[in-house]
């Protein structure tokens, strides 16, 4: 039996065996072995065939409820992610919201096949019920089989028997026409059957799983995705030739879940919105790099954000430092001698102090991240130190001058 030990994607773990039905839709189902040999297997004299546990999403399983517009439509597309989960999803819903029929995935149906010349790529397959299989060959709810279409050129017709030949023996012409009636009855069945398709995507469950939340309009929150899984989506989406500006837009739950960590990981963010045109995203996250000196950003994220969201980005540090260079080098001027109780010795002390205090905050690093609250608790305790009236007036008012510029730097690329 193989054991799936942590459930990181809100799966659970149940068994499945024949004629147990879905048991409240458990996200387990039990499968034969990958490799069936029925001769080997089925007729060996095993009372029971050996059993397998499949992951399968509590989100996306078979006959969950997605959306209003599909109640009531089975689901016909299975997709199974790198790590083995199995995705229960609509043909027509996917084949909606993609431009290039998931990457050229999603055959067409045995309805299609025999008048339409596209091929079937070699990774898909159908599901097959186990109602067309004989009784003693069922083991679960669904077998995988190898999808063929007209196309496929190992495909052969079986010669019909001649005449002669089923004259020769009636016993013969008897298993013969058991064996006709038998195929006919299979070939009718299937007919009448929706065949539910097996992709096979070697992205993870954790992205398969984002992306389909996203397409049906479900919020992922509660799965919690980490921003590596978030940036894989983007992959994902345009390979699958899904609208990345409808499922990223800004405000949207993928661009929102993304921003959350721009606190974080303010670089990173940054890069990803670049990367993939999100200019909304990208202004949002630079003002969190402000905190990052440039000298942190790594050579591919220089790469991967393009020389213009990178110069942007360079603009934004050097302006905000320049600026504030601009507003602190302004020397305090004290007030006419006479309108004060203090004399030229005590304005001269406390222009100097002044000076003091502005080539402290100028020789910090990361002048274009200062805080309006650093900047009052360095220069608020000369105000304390001053004794004449007047100059008290004229500090503070060079100190909210100081903040209140600052304040109007523009602080996003």
């Amino acid at each position: 039996m193989l054991q799936i030990q942590d459930d990181p994607f809100g799966l659970k773990a149940s068994s499945l065996f024949a004629g147990d039905g879905m048991q409240g839709l458990s996200p387990y189902l039990t499968s034969p072995r990958a490799s069936l040999d029925f001769n080997s297997d089925c007729n060996s004299g095993s009372s029971e065939m050996p059993q397998t546990q499949i992951a399968v999403s509590t989100t996306f399983y078979p006959g969950a409820m997605l959306s209003n517009d599909l109640a009531g439509v089975t689901a016909d597309l299975v997709i199974q992610s790198a790590d083995a989960v199995f995705f229960y999803c609509h043909t027509s819903f996917i084949r909606s919201k993609s431009c290039n029929n998931f990457n050229q995935l999603i055959p067409y149906t045995s309805q299609h096949a025999s008048t339409s010349s596209t091929s079937t790529p070699s990774s898909c397959t159908t599901l097959v019920p186990t109602s067309t299989l004989p009784s003693d060959s069922v083991a679960q709810s669904f077998i995988k089989t190898p999808y063929l279409t007209s196309n496929d050129s190992d495909v052969q017709d079986t010669p019909p028997m001649s005449p002669a030949s089923s004259r020769s023996d009636g016993s013969q012409r008897s298993a013969s026409s058991a064996e006709e009636e038998a195929l006919s009855q299979l070939q009718m069945q299937q007919e009448n059957t929706t065949l539910p398709i097996l992709i096979s995507v070697p992205e993870n469950s954790g992205v398969v799983n984002i992306v389909l939340h996203l397409l049906y309009g479900l919020s992922f929150e509660p799965y919690s995705p980490q921003l590596d899984v978030l940036s894989s989506a983007f992959s994902f989406i345009a390979k699958y030739g899904f609208n990345q500006q409808e499922l990223s837009a800004n405000g949207s739950q993928l661009s929102s879940a993304i921003l959350a960590f721009a606190p974080k990981y303010p670089l990173e963010v940054y890069t990803l919105a670049a990367q993939n045109h999100l200019h909304d995203l990208a202004v949002q996250s630079s003002q969190y790099t402000l905190s990052v000196s440039l000298s942190c950003l790594a050579d591919q994220q220089a790469i991967d954000m393009g020389p213009m969201y990178m110069k942007w980005l360079f603009f934004l540090h050097l302006g905000r430092a320049e600026a504030l260079k601009r507003i602190l080098v302004t020397p305090f001027e004290p007030h006419s001698p006479g309108y004060g109780t203090c004399d030229e010795e005590d304005q001269k002390a406390l222009a100097r102090a002044w000076g003091l205090v502005t080539a402290y905050v100028l020789s910090t690093t990361g002048m274009q991240n200062v805080s309006i609250a650093m900047l009052k608790s360095t220069y608020g305790p000369l105000v304390s130190s001053v004794r004449c009236a007047r100059c008290k007036d004229l500090l503070q008012d060079q100190i909210r001058r100081v903040v209140q510029n600052w304040s109007m730097v523009k602080c996003t690329i």
